[in-house]
């Protein structure tokens, strides 16, 4: 032992050490004696670095290590040497500051050990909801700021670079506000669906047609909507989230078509049909019985005359910006078609049987050599009996 003017030198004893669980950037305060000429404070066997605050107290601050065991304390004189030290330097928030934000919001996570690194603190990765931050940054062992991306409500979760990681409950994702970027068409009525396209649609809870709403709506994908035309207005189209509302002016409203009555009621190919109602302006098509019109003419808001196609029984219906109309009741009638008549000369009065099919609706007359007969008779869809009048030479036409 060696003797210091004339005085014996100690030893260092450890007393006591707190805390006895620690982990990185942690100080533990050991207390003992014959603290001087002290080389290197060790704990759990790995060196750290330590302040002699006097010749009975050490202050040590405790790196990245992940070991347990003992803490000992060498001095010039020797060393001391205590079991029990715990190394704990796994994650842990304490607060989330604060606990809800949009896209781009900045959090504060404080906590301990959240960032350990060797050299300083290390960023860890953090989650909303499952979905990754935007950007994390490190502020200190205990501190990180973190940035909303396209997060999701849930738990928060926090792994560092080493040593484990956490969770925190609670968190509540705002979102953004919706965004649109066009609608089309921008002229149309009641029951026509509009596409709206834009972005943050997912959450949609409403969509209006100037003030009214939506007749219906359907999420396509986080960026189109598909709606569909109620008893709208002009104005803007208002799309509503859980997060907040946008408008984009220039929808214009018109009137839904209405069909009132069509004459005739029966019609063959060629034949013209009119069509009585109201808002026809812009009637863009005309179908018997689905068969799209050979053409058509809007000789008045309320009036159409269309001339039928090679078309079907059943509803007209026409279409317009403002929505589709239609009114059932109409029969097609084909085309008579001649096979035969008897006898092929005779002179006026005599009596012409014509056989044949489609006499059964709409026949309107008969003609020899183009004078008309002077009366005939639908037998049956397929035999019309006619009595010849001044006629001609020529040919019979029903």
């Amino acid at each position: 032992m060696l003797c210091i003017n004339g005085a014996k030198a100690q030893a260092p004893t450890i007393t006591s050490f707190s805390p006895m669980t620690a982990g990185p950037a942690d100080t533990i305060t050991i207390t003992g004696t014959n603290f001087m000429n002290v080389q290197e404070v060790r704990c759990g066997s790995v060196l750290t670095s330590h302040t002699v605050v006097s010749p009975t107290t050490i202050k040590t601050v405790i790196g990245a290590s992940m070991v347990s065991g003992t803490v000992s304390v060498k001095t010039v004189d020797g060393t001391a040497t205590v079991p029990g030290y715990v190394w704990n330097g796994y994650p842990v928030i304490t607060s989330v500051v604060p606990n809800s934000g949009r896209p781009g919001d900045t959090i504060l996570i404080t906590g301990k050990y959240l960032a350990p690194g060797g050299f300083g603190p290390i960023a860890p990765t953090v989650s909303f909801g499952g979905v990754a931050a935007a950007d994390v940054i490190a502020l200190s062992y205990s501190a990180v700021k973190v940035v909303v991306g396209n997060g999701a409500s849930g738990s928060i979760s926090l792994a560092s670079c080493c040593f484990g990681s956490t969770t925190y409950p609670g968190f509540t994702f705002i979102g953004h506000a919706p965004i649109i970027n066009s609608f089309a068409p921008a002229k149309t009525g009641t029951g026509a669906t509009v596409v709206i396209k834009g972005k943050y649609l997912t959450s949609t809870t409403s969509v209006k047609f100037g003030e009214t709403n939506a007749a219906s709506f359907t999420i396509i994908s986080d960026t189109v909507i598909n709606a569909v035309v109620g008893a709208g207005a002009n104005g803007d189209i208002t799309v509503t989230n859980l997060t907040g509302t946008v408008t984009s002016p220039g929808f214009i409203y018109v009137s839904h078509p209405l069909i009132s009555s069509f004459t005739p009621a029966t019609a063959a190919k060629g034949d013209i049909v009119t069509i009585k109602g109201v808002y026809f302006t812009n009637v863009a098509s005309v179908k018997f019985g689905g068969v799209a019109a050979s053409s058509f003419t809007v000789v008045a808001d309320s009036i159409i005359t269309a001339k039928v196609a090679a078309g079907a029984s059943g509803a007209i219906a026409i279409t317009a910006p403002g929505g589709i109309d239609s009114l059932g009741g109409f029969t097609y009638s084909n085309p008579p078609v001649i096979i035969s008549f008897s006898p092929v000369k005779i002179g006026t009065g005599g009596m012409v049987t014509i056989k044949g099919k489609n006499f059964s609706y709409g026949v309107t007359s008969v003609k020899f050599g183009g004078v008309a007969a002077n009366s005939f008779t639908v037998v049956s869809d397929s035999i019309i009996t006619a009595i010849v009048g001044v006629g001609a030479s020529g040919d019979i036409t029903v």
